[in-house]
């Protein structure tokens, strides 16, 4: 069967046809997928930047009432007197694979094997060689090679759910002092941005299975939207007269003359990127092993390792994932913190569903599982909000 996910905001990519749990690259049964060792990744640009960016704009209305309520939909009541519209920028992911193709530099292996390099000076921090040609066919080919790839290059759309959410309960979170905040199976990074933004006492880390999709896509959403962000005047200006996307520049320049750095200097941006690292951590690897390394904060406090608030969109649709999920969110997360999974109820073509995940949760008897937000008609998505009983 077939296996589709094809409903990213992104246009979709040819799908690949795969059958559940076999490696279309290695032919390879999931009990032999090897996993991959968790690293953290520097929260910088490598070099060479590209000099723009090429964006999305990603429109939310932020909910200010001091009291909302929630209807059974999952809503939140409001006058609409109250609420802030709000703005975030996702890299287009054409742009992302041209940023490929411009930094592809071919090298060969120690085997006389040709490899690409689109990293720079900076091999990938898990010391594994990156393959372009390689990385390039399962983009363009498929969204998920186990082992391999797992879809995060595209958005989808639970993570806009997430978002929407998140702006329409914002005073919860806003009232919650030294907010710690865990996306999970980041990609794009959209919930995960959104903390960074609206919520200034949040520490936020974010993680994804390719250091890969977090070296071209995390990392410059994280940086167009808070340290490398121009005004929002110019921004507005540029959305308004053009049709293809939003052209951030990113390169630093000493030049005054580019009205998009506007009164925001090279030092402030290098200030605002040295203030990021201190709320913000990115990491990368397989589930299985990255317990220990969230959990390796240097703040004090018996809880200062767990989380307040653990955010992840898309992640369920297999139910070997569905395990690994699980026990990473019961080992980091606060006793008295919230988990919120945005899913699909159901992943035509793969073993994991929302019906699958509450299964799971009931059987181990610790953590309690109830739907706060239901969107959409044909294709049912749901977020789910996880929590110690």
């Amino acid at each position: 069967m077939a296996f589709k996910f094809n409903f990213a905001l992104d246009t979709p990519e040819p799908t690949a046809t795969t059958s559940p749990g076999v490696d279309p690259a290695g032919e390879q049964p999931q009990g032999s997928i090897p996993e991959r060792a968790a690293c953290e990744v520097s929260l910088n640009w490598s070099d060479p930047a590209p000099a723009v960016i090429l964006a999305d704009p990603v429109p939310f209305t932020l909910n200010t009432e001091t009291n909302p309520t929630h209807n059974g939909n999952g809503n939140v009541g409001k006058s609409g007197l109250d609420d802030t519209r709000g703005v975030l920028y996702r890299r287009q992911l054409s742009d992302a694979k041209f940023q490929l193709a411009q930094q592809d530099t071919m090298t060969e292996d120690s085997n006389g094997q040709t490899q690409s390099n689109v990293m720079g000076e900076s091999p990938p921090t898990g010391g594994r060689q990156f393959n372009y040609d390689q990385f390039v066919h399962y983009v363009e080919v498929t969204d998920l090679v186990q082992g391999e790839y797992e879809g995060g290059m595209k958005t989808w759309e639970c993570a806009a759910d997430l978002v929407y959410y998140l702006a329409r309960t914002f005073p919860h979170w806003q009232a919650m002092p030294d907010l710690r905040v865990l996306e999970l199976g980041c990609g794009s990074a959209l919930p995960g941005v959104f903390c960074l933004t609206a919520l200034p006492q949040a520490r936020v880390d974010m993680q994804d299975y390719n250091e890969e999709v977090l070296r071209l896509v995390t990392i410059p959403n994280i940086l167009i939207n808070t340290a490398w962000r121009p005004s929002d005047t110019w921004l507005a200006e540029v959305e308004h007269s053009s049709s293809i996307g939003v052209e951030i520049p990113v390169g630093i320049s000493n030049s005054t003359s580019d009205d998009s750095i506007d009164e925001v200097g090279v030092s402030d941006r290098k200030d605002q990127l040295a203030r990021l690292q201190q709320r913000c951590r990115v990491f990368a690897g397989d589930w299985s092993h990255m317990a220990p390394l969230l959990r390796s904060s240097q703040q004090p406090g018996p809880h200062e390792s767990q989380y307040d608030l653990i955010l992840t969109s898309e992640t369920i649709y297999s139910q070997r994932s569905q395990r690994k999920l699980y026990q990473l969110i019961r080992s980091v997360l606060k006793p008295t913190g919230i988990a919120l999974i945005a899913a699909k109820s159901v992943y035509f073509g793969c073993d994991g569903s929302l019906h699958t995940f509450a299964q799971l949760v009931e059987a181990q008897g610790e953590m309690t599982l109830r739907n706060v937000a239901t969107v959409g008609n044909q294709v049912r998505r749901e977020i789910l909000e996880l929590r110690f009983k």
